[in-house]
């Protein structure tokens, strides 16, 4: 045989492989139809294998809901790079109700009703707004989705269960356990001791505020016992059990001769002491009963003086120029982070601890709520403003929006409703904000009013504060941003001028580049500052 055809017969013998057999093809096809045919099947699993992958992926982002032993699966979407989850799983699950109108969708439950707006990161519940690390997205009709954060300080406040986070897109739904809390009181001369003793041990945290102190208890829901003996009321007004709370909690007013007060942790972990004090000039003294006749008796050796126990002195509060500057989030609470490097409560800190420094040069001195990587309440964050008698609240933030094209600073400032805002208003001075600043103590209302309310008899003078901050800021960055008026519970208690400031935004690449310099953060701390002094000024 020659050698050119022994060559193709052993080429021949060589692409007759095995596995041909499997697909059901004859091996004596010309080398063209074997190439087109193999090709589709290729093509076929390649499509295959990538359709599973994509499925892994999608499924590996959604989150996972428990409601007691069964599991539910929350569908995960992808919007500009930032996860989303579908509200309609999550009612469904929950057994919640939707309701949907244009660009609005209400959710509502066992214990309100929650608000949602599409494009923005607010949600409203009740007369307050929740700020969302991102904006809600309206899909199409009737498909809403929602950041992740909206499990966590939204849907929660209009449970009848505790919403738990169990890890990263896992949560679970459990029932309240009960926890009986008895209140004794002990009437004191110079103060009044108010024992709690709770059934469980659950996190105890007091906090006080412009007119009263706040007892709260985690974990469990309490079932309070109030107690019989009355308090004194010169130093408690009241002691009330506010059932609006998402555990429950203990309300207790301060009264006219309220001084200072010193919490105390008991050998029982199921215990909480709280003393309340009177001034120690006013202190009560117990009354002498008159001595009744007796037979004359020899007279004894004088006793040694008793020398009174020394009434508790405590430092008073200084007061005076004082500017509260609130840095937003921290702790796990990251607020917007577009990339672990990238987080928001890193960058509020800075910011505001540039203000501070900046502020030392003036007249006024700055007082952060927080100087670490810690998470504090809104509540105990406009507390400390009101505790000190701040001139004015600066809240510093930085945004994030769906739309990428979003940039440039936005300085947020309380709204009330038409009847309360006309009342602030008006105990403002009018609407043209030409009444001058006063002191501190001269804006303090003389009567004490419920502390969500203190923002009432400020609002104009925020609304000054905020539009002299935002033209600062707009002048560093060269925009026109207008200032937004909202009901927020950050700002609602402040007694003072307060302000919510978001400095730019980190989902915006060129915010995000500035924001990321420290020379382009010390320029809106110098902005802030100015704005300040020319307010206050």
């Amino acid at each position: 045989m020659p050698l050119r055809s022994r060559l193709k017969r052993r080429v021949r013998s060589r692409v007759r492989p095995p596995l041909l057999f499997l697909f059901g093809y004859n091996t004596r096809v010309t080398k063209p139809a074997f190439s087109r045919q193999s090709s589709i099947v290729l093509l076929a699993v390649i499509l295959f294998l990538g359709t599973v992958w994509v499925l892994k992926v999608r499924a590996a982002d959604d989150l996972d809901l428990w409601v007691g032993e069964k599991k539910s699966r929350v569908d995960s979407r992808d919007n500009r790079g930032k996860a989303y989850f579908e509200l309609r799983d999550l009612v469904e699950i929950l057994n919640l109700r939707f309701q949907e109108s244009d660009t609005q969708a209400t959710v509502s439950g066992p214990r309100g009703q929650l608000q949602l707006t599409n494009n923005r990161p607010l949600v409203r519940f009740k007369d307050e707004y929740i700020l969302l690390n991102q904006a809600i997205w309206r899909r199409k009709e009737k498909e809403w989705y929602v950041p992740e954060d909206f499990l966590q300080k939204a849907l929660p406040l209009i449970l009848a269960q505790r919403l738990e986070r169990q890890s990263a897109l896992s949560y679970r739904v459990v029932p309240f356990e009960q926890n009986r809390v008895q209140v004794e009181v002990t009437n004191f001369p110079d103060h009044v001791r108010l024992t709690f003793i709770q059934s469980r041990q659950a996190p105890i945290r007091v906090q006080e505020f412009q007119d009263s102190i706040r007892v709260t208890f985690d974990n469990f829901l309490v079932i309070p016992s109030l107690p019989a003996t009355r308090p004194d009321s010169r130093i408690v007004g009241g002691l009330q059990f506010d059932s609006t709370d998402v555990y429950g909690a203990f309300r207790i007013d301060k009264g006219q001769h309220y001084y200072n007060f010193r919490e105390y942790s008991s050998d029982r972990s199921d215990r909480k002491v709280i003393d309340l004090y009177s001034p120690p000039a006013t202190a009560r003294t117990v009354p002498e009963i008159a001595p009744q006749p007796q037979e004359p008796t020899p007279t004894p050796a004088p006793a040694p003086p008793v020398v009174p126990a020394p009434v508790p002195v405590f430092k008073a509060r200084q007061f005076g120029n004082l500017v509260t500057l609130d840095p937003g989030h921290g702790g796990e609470d990251y607020g917007v982070h577009p990339s672990q490097e990238e987080l928001e409560k890193n960058y509020t800190l800075r910011i505001a601890e540039r203000i501070e420094a900046r502020l030392r040069s003036t007249a006024y001195r700055g007082m952060l709520t927080r100087t670490q990587d810690t998470d504090l309440a809104a509540s105990h964050r406009s507390a400390i403003a009101n505790y000190y008698q701040s001139r004015c609240y600066i809240g510093i933030h930085l945004g994030g929006a769906p739309s990428k094209e979003t940039a440039g600073p936005v300085v947020y400032v309380q709204r009330y409703s038409g009847q309360d805002r006309q009342a602030g208003d008006e105990e403002s001075g009018g609407a043209d904000g030409s009444t001058p600043i006063a002191s501190a103590r001269e804006m303090r209302p003389q009567n004490l009013i419920p502390w969500e309310m203190g923002q009432t008899t400020f609002v104009t003078q925020s609304k000054r504060l905020g539009e002299l901050i935002q033209s600062e800021l707009n002048a560093v960055y060269g925009t026109e941003n207008q200032l937004v008026e909202v009901p927020l519970a950050q700002l609602a208690p402040v007694a003072a001028p307060a302000v919510i400031v978001e400095a730019g935004f980190l989902t915006n690449s060129d915010d995000q580049q500035k924001l990321a310099t420290g020379e382009f953060q010390d320029r809106i701390a110098v902005a802030i500052v100015k704005a300040i002094q020319r307010f206050l000024n």
